[in-house]
């Protein structure tokens, strides 16, 4: 699903504030506005970082193409302010598991709160981050970025499946 208005503010205020783990808000802003997969962004390591040329080289992939996945501004600047909290393997220092448990906690308890009226799933992180990159347009209103880009930032083979069911307009 995708976040519904405020709810982004809510998340990382809240998870910049009410968790003890400095890389969980850096982690799932990066998440949602890379639209990477966890997977992926767990096993970032700091040498696949070229932050001067805004991308990040991805060697270990779902699809096992790797691929150079271009960062947004916002991105860029997630990882410069996490930077001196980097891991030595891994730029987040965490599992896809350990970020998927403290997500599954956290989200429940924003539930429980009131701050989330539906269930969001780590998941969702992605389908929004893809949906903004099909929003994405210049000041003439025309699209930034054709599907056949989209598709090599996000790492889909099948079009299909990117356009039907990641890209929720």
């Amino acid at each position: 699903r995708r976040l519904e208005k405020g709810e982004e503010a809510i998340i990382l205020s809240e998870a910049r504030n009410k968790t003890s783990n400095p890389w969980f808000a850096p982690l799932v802003e990066f998440l949602l506005v890379t639209g990477m997969r966890l997977g992926e962004v767990s096993h970032i390591s700091p040498n696949q970082v070229d932050l001067d040329n805004r991308l990040v080289f991805l060697d270990t992939t779902k699809t096992n193409y790797p691929r150079d996945v271009p960062l947004p501004k916002r991105a860029k600047e997630v990882l410069e302010k996490f930077q001196p909290h980097w891991g030595k393997d891994r730029v987040f220092g965490v599992t896809s598991n350990t970020a998927s448990t403290l997500w599954l906690k956290f989200k429940t308890d924003l539930l429980n709160r009131g701050l989330l009226k539906k269930d969001l799933h780590l998941h969702d992180l992605r389908h929004e981050g893809i949906s903004a990159l099909f929003e994405m347009s210049n000041r003439h209103g025309e699209p930034l970025l054709t599907v056949a880009h989209i598709s090599l930032i996000t790492g889909h083979k099948d079009i299909n499946t990117l356009v039907k069911v990641y890209a929720n307009i």
